[in-house]
């Protein structure tokens, strides 16, 4: 598992690095090889570094660097010429600290709640966006976050949406496998597929369901996901009288069916990013 695997991406070669040692004090012998190798490498560059975490007041902060270590030592004996980290929270920390071992430059994306948690500190952000070669996030709206953030400081944040294969999900489209069949798409049916948390804002979609059934118009509902509220959802479906019409709850691997059906997509809400769009910062 801890073998780098090289994957040829639309003409670049890319590489997954080995596992990060989650819990470095669980390993030791594995740590201290590699922070060994690093120091006698570039005594500066280290010393520097673990200086600097050893400064750190925030939590993980030196778990950090014993993790990037890990990977800095890695790429010693095979260089890449740059990193991409996801989400810009624990995974783009490490990536910075390897940048500062090694020099490799390093981007990451940047998602939702690794920039819109309350949690998330706006300097360490900062400093991360600065710091990268360049930024990728999912929406123009989250770039115009980013760079009301960044104020003056320097950075290059682009965005780029999630892509999807749509021919996936269309409706009678071919054969996908042996046991699939065409499907037609299903006038009435309108579907919701996420995590059940709260942020998704299902029961905004079971109250309106309830509005439906109380007008009586036809329609049927689905919601496919597994999460923590799946209990409660379930009451509020039997509170809203909107039951059987509203919900079965389905695993994802089942969704790719019931993306090819639905008449209407009802995408979870992410209820702070909703608020910042309406201006309540």
């Amino acid at each position: 598992r801890r073998h780098t695997r090289y994957i040829s991406v639309t003409g670049v070669q890319t590489c997954a690095l080995p596992i990060l040692p989650q819990y470095p004090e669980m390993e030791p012998d594995r740590v201290a090889a590699a922070h060994t190798q690093l120091a006698a490498a570039n005594p500066i560059a280290y010393q520097k570094m673990r200086a600097h975490a050893e400064r750190l007041t925030q939590p993980y902060g030196q778990k950090r660097f014993l993790q990037a270590g890990v990977i800095a030592a890695h790429l010693l004996q095979h260089p890449v010429e740059a990193l991409h980290a996801h989400f810009a929270s624990s995974a783009t920390r490490v990536a910075n600290f390897v940048t500062r071992l090694t020099g490799i430059p390093y981007s990451f994306t940047a998602h939702a709640k690794d920039i819109f948690h309350e949690e998330v500190k706006h300097s360490s952000l900062r400093s991360k966006i600065r710091d990268a070669r360049f930024v990728v996030t999912v929406s123009q709206f989250n770039k115009s976050y980013l760079n009301e953030l960044l104020g003056d400081a320097p950075g290059d944040v682009r965005h780029l949406y999630n892509g999807i294969d749509l021919s996936q999900f269309c409706p009678d489209t071919p054969v996908l496998s042996e046991v699939e069949v065409a499907v037609a798409r299903q006038s009435n049916l309108i579907l919701g597929v996420g995590r059940l948390v709260e942020k998704k804002g299902f029961d905004y979609l079971i109250e309106a369901c309830a509005i439906l059934a109380a007008r009586d118009i036809d329609f049927q509902c689905e919601i496919v996901g597994k999460g923590d509220l799946k209990h409660s959802l379930r009451q509020l479906i039997k509170d809203r009288q909107a039951f059987p019409r509203c919900l079965r709850h389905q695993d994802h691997r089942q969704s790719h069916q019931y993306l090819r059906r639905r008449q209407v997509d009802c995408p979870g809400i992410d209820l702070g990013q909703t608020l910042r769009q309406l201006g309540h910062r």
